[in-house]
């Protein structure tokens, strides 16, 4: 039993007299791995067999391999012989196993003599074939950070990978025994891949690592894909190559992400901030990395997964069209983005509202926020450029981590670098554990002090002259019979001319809403103050040194616990208060000497 090689020249000749029917190879798409043979039809009266089961092969069919195609001719699930060469063949049962290598020449006799048919040959034999071509774009990402020491810095980061990488086969006989599932037919890279996947993310880990000892530049790593495929063929290749039958050919890491406390941000605001609105969730994922499904689940969140390529392109097609499906098919009160750190914020603002502008009014960009690492503010802006520094100069709100693991010192001093980046940016630097959902929502909304205290002072203003038109009418109702003079008086005032007459209660109708007469000074800070301190600087707002101060608002981090204080004129209140994002200040007035106001509170 075996294969006999066909003369090209002989398949429209004598030997199609006696052909049954030409088996290739099922359609082959980029991913495919495997794929059994199928019977073609060319139009020829003599190639109409419909005896038989359908792509069996029968003694005397004829087979086309194309290039970059590894032919096997199976009977029982056992190999009985094999081909790499391009070119037609025919089934031969009365002959020996021809054992044609092509490419692989003898190496491949061990392995088929321990997986050949051993008997007599049956009626159904098939055919199969791999495909030798490299497999590209098979993606990746590390399940957890991996830990990288930068000898540039002298500094520990922690990066998540994610990426894509290829893989050829290289012994085909091996690959069909280890890799390909018993009785498949049809095997895609993704199939299988994940069987493997955890083998080829200890082995990235470990060149990682590698890559690390040789004191590369964690900044490098993205432009070092072919010296991490050569780290990956020392570490991964000689075990896959030996016991899989294939080997990894290029590793292209696609992006770094540096830190995966977005993904306990999104938690906290679902858990506790978003309560009863109905939420999507898009994921921009290149493997394994993604917030936990099953709580997402439990939380009735929609999850819309975007899986090809770096967000920052796939906004500006597949993302756009996915984000206009998620509208009309979920009708979300919200739609969460999570970039998952890939691409520049900018261009994933930019891409969402030109989406934005196409919905109509149906959709609105509520709020951009980036997550930052507090104690590697330094380090990261240093070392990753722009791509870091995009991320703080585009955020509306920038969030900090770890700050709980910073002294008072550091912290304000990291404060203080995003704010050169980012001076109209609202700063979360309160620990994340001492905040509500809730907290931190207002801070990504950014609801500022002085807007609270603008609109606090707009209603008082409007129940005042709400007040004053009252009495205003009352007095006017009963008096002007008995004095008509004052009637004069009033109706004079109606048509807008002044009044000198102190005692005239006309006055109050030139009150000007708060807004349009008084300024406001704030700042964000996350310094602390000791109660004392703070009653002091409220103190010396009565002096008239800071202009006339009108209002003052604050939450800011006391020495023994969180403080709020309030100030009118003559009048201040300092008391324990509740944590907030960050220490906020406020002060309302007219004329306001805001560099001396900063001065005084020391921000």
């Amino acid at each position: 039993m075996g294969i006999i090689k066909a003369l090209t020249g002989a398949i429209g000749g004598g030997l199609a007299d006696s052909w049954l029917e030409v088996i290739e190879s099922a359609p082959m798409g980029d991913n495919t791995v495997f794929t059994r043979g199928i019977k073609v039809r060319k139009g020829d009266s003599r190639n109409q067999n419909t005896k038989g089961t359908a792509d069996t092969v029968s003694n005397g069919s004829i087979i086309h391999v194309y290039d970059n195609q590894f032919m096997m001719l199976v009977d029982g699930g056992k190999v009985v012989d094999y081909t790499a060469e391009p070119g037609y063949f025919k089934v031969d049962n009365s002959s020996m196993p021809s054992l044609f290598g092509g490419q692989f020449g003898d190496s491949l006799k061990e392995t088929f003599s321990r997986i050949k048919y051993g008997g007599t040959p049956s009626s159904s034999q098939k055919v199969f074939f791999i495909n030798l071509q490299e497999i590209k774009g098979i993606k990746f990402g590390t399940r957890t950070p991996i830990n990288y020491f930068d000898c540039f810095y002298n500094s520990e980061l922690f990066l998540r990978a994610h990426g894509t990488y290829s893989i050829k086969v290289t012994e085909p006989l091996k690959f069909y025994a280890e890799a390909i599932p018993r009785n498949a037919e049809s095997v895609d890279i993704n199939d299988i891949n994940e069987q493997y996947l955890n083998e080829f993310l200890e082995a990235l880990q470990a060149a990682i690592n590698q890559m690390s000892a040789d004191g590369t530049r964690i900044s490098f790593v993205t432009s070092k894909a072919r010296e991490l495929s050569k780290y990956m063929a020392n570490v991964l290749d000689e075990e896959w190559n030996q016991n899989r039958g294939m080997q990894v050919q290029s590793v292209g890491i696609g992006s770094l992400s540096y830190d995966e406390e977005s993904q306990k941000l999104i938690k906290k605001l679902i858990a506790e901030a978003y309560s009863g609105e109905k939420l999507v969730l898009i994921e921009n994922e290149f493997g394994e990395i993604n917030i936990d499904g099953g709580f997402l689940k439990e939380s009735g969140i929609e999850i819309s997964e975007m899986s090809a390529g770096c967000i920052c392109c796939s906004l500006v097609g597949d993302f756009n069209k996915a984000l206009k499906e998620v509208v009309a098919q979920f009708h979300p009160d919200r739609i969460l983005i999570e970039p998952s750190g890939v691409g520049k914020l900018s261009d994933v603002i930019v891409a969402v509202e030109r989406t934005v502008d196409e919905c109509l009014g149906e959709l609105k960009l509520n709020s951009y926020v980036t997550v930052a690492d507090a104690s590697k503010v330094k380090v990261y802006m240093k070392n990753f450029g722009e791509f870091y520094n995009n991320q703080i100069e585009a955020a509306g709100t920038i969030i900090l981590s770890r700050t709980q693991k910073l002294s008072q010192e550091k912290l304000e001093a990291a404060a203080a670098m995003l704010r050169e980046k980012n001076p109209d940016a609202a700063i979360l630097t309160t620990p994340w554990d001492e905040l509500d959902g809730k907290t931190i929502l207002s801070a990504i909304e950014k609801v500022s002090l002085s807007d609270e205290l603008l609109e606090k002072m707009r209603r008082e203003h409007e129940i005042e002259e709400a007040e004053h038109e009252h009495e205003h009418h009352h007095h006017h109702d009963h008096d002007e019979h008995d004095e008509h003079d004052e009637h004069e008086h009033h109706h004079h005032h109606h048509d807008g001319e002044e009044c000198d007459d102190p005692e005239c209660e006309c006055h109050h109708h030139h009150h000007h809403h708060a807004d349009d007469v008084f300024s406001s000074w704030g700042k964000e800070t996350p310094k602390k103050f000791s109660k004392e301190a703070l009653e002091d600087m409220l103190h010396k707002l009565d002096s008239g040194d800071y202009g006339h101060i009108l209002r003052a608002k604050g939450i800011v981090n006391g020495e023994d616990g969180w403080l709020e204080f309030d100030y009118v004129p003559e009048e201040h209140e300092v008391r324990a208060g509740h944590p907030d994002y960050t220490g906020r200040l406020c002060v309302i007035g007219a004329e306001l000497k805001e560099d001396g106001l900063a001065e005084l509170f020391g921000v």
